[in-house]
């Protein structure tokens, strides 16, 4: 349950990671075609308030991720280390190598990779 939890958290904040990269590529395109209009200001504000809420809530469900992580970590002993491929290749590729571990104290980023 734990494990879900935290990959759950991990799953959303990717997302919100694309959009919000999708948000970015269409307030540059909105900045290359300036026009001096009531209308393209407003929209331009739009867009960049919408940009920045994804930022937030991506923010937000990063660092519940990394708050599951860390329970998930003290209750089985282990880091988190989410999903990285299909279920269906399941049988055919390695798990991923990177990992949740880090202490609270510790200034080291919360994604080690871990070797294999």
């Amino acid at each position: 349950v734990a494990w879900g939890i935290a990959n759950s958290f991990h799953v959303v904040a990717k997302r919100l990671d694309d959009r919000e990269d999708a948000m970015a590529n269409r307030l540059q395109e909105k900045l290359r075609e300036y026009d001096p209009s009531e209308v393209y200001a407003t929209d331009l504000e739009d867009l960049t308030m919408q940009a920045r809420s994804l930022a937030e809530c991506r923010d937000a469900m990063e660092c519940m991720r990394d708050h599951a992580a860390r329970i998930y970590l003290v209750e089985t002993g282990r880091p988190f280390s989410p999903v990285a491929r299909p279920r269906s290749a399941a049988s055919r590729v390695r798990p991923p190598v990177g990992s949740y571990s880090r202490s609270t104290a510790s200034s080291r980023p919360l994604w080690v990779q871990r070797p294999r």
